[in-house]
């Protein structure tokens, strides 16, 4: 499980405690483990974002227009990533109707201070903190 804290325009993310990697809203990308990993945005009112190593395409998420939900997809698997809460700030992982995973910060209001992000072992770390920088983009977006 990873912890992130920062604000609406940047969070670092940890693992048991160690930094793993910082993430910065208006920065298509991240690097972690030594890797520089970009993000591919298409599409408008329904956008498809794909994180990317050396031009592979390792997960990708397609949001539904208009709502807080994403088709999650790794290889032959999908997930929903979708809002659990009306301010949008609380997110979980389905498997069909069963939750797996969530991302979730501890306060409403101050949201970015404390996240706790908790996802299957099925997602390999680049692509939890691609879900997390996901939800950081709409947030900073949200927030400009």
């Amino acid at each position: 499980m990873m912890k992130a804290t920062g604000s609406d325009s940047a969070l670092e993310l940890s693992l048991d405690g160690k930094p793993v990697v910082a993430l910065n809203h208006a920065k298509l990308g991240f690097s972690l483990d030594g890797q520089d990993y970009s993000v591919r945005r298409s599409g408008f009112f329904g956008p498809l974002y794909e994180l990317q190593l050396s031009g592979q395409t390792l997960i990708s998420a397609k949001q539904a227009a208009f709502v807080h939900s994403y088709t999650v997809s790794l290889g032959d698997r999908t997930w929903m990533l979708k809002a659990v809460d009306f301010t949008a700030k609380r997110f979980g992982l389905f498997d069909g109707v069963t939750q797996v995973g969530s991302i979730s910060p501890a306060s409403r209001i101050h949201y970015t201070r404390d996240i706790t992000i908790d996802l299957p072992e099925v997602l390999p770390l680049a692509g939890q903190v691609f879900l997390m920088w996901l939800l950081l983009w709409k947030w900073g977006a949200a927030s400009t």
